[in-house]
């Protein structure tokens, strides 16, 4: 692991590591196919929450990836993080 890799990952309490962006190789785990995840990196896409954040329509404009690979691309970075994707105000107010 790099150094700044490192020192982004270590908070500032004690050795405790909190993850502040999940890279889109850990999409791996949850069943995607690595050659989805190298075409989404040439696209641009590094992290699992910027995958989320992106609409479908930007996802399916990348030559390979089908309305299908994109959704579930999309559900894996929900298991991974809870946080990724859009919420309504309604829904935010809900968790609260």
């Amino acid at each position: 692991m790099d150094a700044a890799l490192e020192a982004h990952l270590i908070a500032d309490a004690g050795d405790e590591v909190v993850e502040d962006f999940i890279e889109i190789d850990r999409l791996q785990q949850v069943g995607i196919a690595a050659a989805d995840i190298k075409k989404c990196k040439e696209a641009g896409f590094y992290t699992v929450k910027g995958l989320a954040m992106s609409t479908r329509k930007t996802l399916t404009n990348v030559k390979g990836l089908s309305e299908n690979k994109v959704e579930k691309m999309l559900e894996g970075a929900r298991k991974l993080d809870a946080s990724a994707g859009w919420m309504t105000g309604g829904a935010v107010k809900a968790q609260v």
